[in-house]
């Protein structure tokens, strides 16, 4: 009797092949985020370096200009840890998605940390704007990304590439970049439209990928099929008239269809009235 671990060659291969798509969608999105991520960088100098915004609090306004200009002088550095951050974010989510089971001995609660919990609350708020302002083009992400896994589709909560893994990756390259705790929190106001680099143009090149062959350029062939099953169809309807006919003229009687062009009327006396 074979094991359920067993799996046949095309099981295998097509495991093969969507863990190579994921990783595609990975690379796409680690591509569009790093392209987009040292002008991000220029936007969050200007915006420490505002003073318009800082406040009356002389602390906080100092801690944004010593931040400002670490920021400022050493932006790749930060543009490293995020790119890096963003491809580790991404690859992680996408391995929680689908996770290997486990007997049901080895299940065990655990208690999640109010830190985590109150993050996770922080982000969800942070990230709304996003959410909405893309929500279309997620919506449709959720659901490639279920054919893609052979699931109905993937829920926004869980879906790899949404925004709050993004935002939540950023935030951590910053405390990893800021050796000052104290302005650890500085980042968080900065995540906002507009400043963080468009989500967009990811979203619809992760959608375009997932696309099926006739949706990504098989438009011709859509057409070509839709007029082939129009053609058909007309041939089916002909063949159903010539049959009616045999039936009322006779098998050798009966007229073909390339005489039925012009009606058969019978001769008519001529006459003025």
């Amino acid at each position: 009797m074979a094991t359920p671990s067993a799996q046949t060659p095309a099981a295998r291969k097509a495991a093969a092949d969507r863990q190579a798509t994921l990783d595609e969608l990975v690379g796409i999105a680690s591509r569009h985020a790093n392209g987009q991520l040292m002008e991000m960088c220029h936007r969050m100098v200007a915006a420490l370096l505002d003073m318009t915004s800082a406040g009356p609090d002389p602390k906080l306004a100092a801690r944004r200009i010593k931040s400002g200009n670490l920021l400022k002088e050493n932006a790749y550095a930060y543009f490293h840890l995020a790119c890096t951050g963003i491809e580790l974010a991404l690859r992680k989510e996408l391995g929680q998605l689908s996770p290997q089971p486990r007997p049901a001995a080895q299940v065990a609660l655990s208690l999640v940390p109010l830190e985590e919990m109150d993050q996770k609350l922080a982000f969800g708020v942070v990230s709304r704007p996003f959410d909405i302002q893309h929500s279309e083009q997620l919506a449709s992400l959720g659901v490639r990304l279920g054919v893609l896994l052979g699931r109905d589709l993937v829920r926004a909560a869980v879906n790899p590439f949404r925004p709050e893994v993004l935002l939540v990756a950023l935030e951590q390259a910053w405390r990893e970049f800021e050796p000052d705790q104290e302005a650890h929190a500085l980042i968080v106001p900065l995540l906002r439209p507009g400043l963080v680099f468009d989500l967009g143009p990811m979203y619809e090149a992760l959608n375009e990928r997932l696309k099926p062959a006739r949706g990504r350029g098989g438009e011709r062939f859509a057409k070509t099929d839709d007029s082939a099953a129009r053609k058909a169809e007309r041939a089916r309807r002909d063949a159903s008239v010539a049959q009616q006919l045999r039936g009322l003229f006779g098998s050798e009687g009966a007229p073909q269809m390339a005489d039925l062009d012009i009606p058969l009327i019978p001769d008519l006396p001529q006459g003025g009235g």
